[in-house]
């Protein structure tokens, strides 16, 4: 999916479009603004677990099938789709389930394509204050492309000792359903939690706006207007462990 790096502001208000190519002709997909309750639905619908029998063990990760059900749910407008008989598609009745389900793949990966920065400049260490920076694709303009933001601020307070505790616990949670030789290992999400730490420690933003007004430093409407997947991806940032190279030999 080709993406077009934008200098502007995250608008978080209003409706998304998804927009991509497929055989060279380009579809725009419309959804409302996913709220809380639904990016809550779609990290409750995420399943993790391990299943082993006496030969071998068999991990899964489903994130598709929540994926699909958020598109389904906030889909509201669908653009490059025509009928046989030259209607647009939306006249259809239950049009949404018309839509190729590659192209609501595509959309649900489209709608959680966030990731730590490429982009963001070395900063100074700060005690007070510690920076995550994001980039992710949002909206479209163009047909066919996504727009791109990167270096997308955000600034936590603090971490104190009961909030790395909280995370510790939540980390090596595990649920295990039959026996430990033959039975399942759930592993439970951990979504819900970052959501809290985000805006128990969030002290500032940058790059994002509601109603065109930059959010900043005002923290009681960062917490009720961020988009809760740009909160998830914060967090799980800010407690990331950096990989480790490998040791050179003596």
């Amino acid at each position: 999916m080709s993406a077009e790096v934008q200098k502007v502001d995250i608008e978080l208000t209003g409706n998304r479009l998804v927009s991509f190519k497929d055989k060279g002709r380009a579809f725009t997909l419309e959804f409302r603004r996913l709220t809380n309750g639904d990016w809550m639905k779609y990290f409750g619908g995420i399943s993790t677990e391990s299943e082993r029998d006496a030969k071998e063990r068999i991990d899964r990760f489903d994130v598709r099938t929540p994926g699909a059900a958020l598109v389904n749910e906030a889909l509201i407008g669908a653009k490059g789709y025509k009928t046989r008989s030259g209607e647009d598609l939306t006249t259809v009745a239950n049009w949404q389930r018309a839509i190729p389900y590659g192209h609501r793949a595509i959309a649900a990966e489209a709608l959680i394509d966030v990731a730590p920065s490429q982009s963001a400049a070395e900063i100074a260490f700060d005690p007070e204050v510690q920076e995550v920076y994001l980039d992710a694709r949002w909206g479209s303009v163009e047909p066919g492309t996504m727009q791109l933001y990167t270096g997308l601020l955000h600034r936590f307070g603090m971490v104190t000792v009961e909030h790395e505790r909280r995370y510790n616990r939540a980390m090596s949670e595990a649920r295990v359903v039959g026996g430990s030789r033959t039975g399942r290992t759930i592993y439970p999400g951990r979504h819900k939690l970052f959501a809290e730490l985000y805006d128990d420690l969030v002290v500032g933003v940058a790059g994002y706006t509601v109603n065109g007004t930059a959010l900043v430093e005002n923290k009681a409407l960062i917490r009720e207007e961020m988009d809760t997947f740009h909160k998830v991806s914060a967090v799980a940032c800010l407690f990331e462990k950096p990989e480790r190279e490998e040791a050179s030999a003596a």
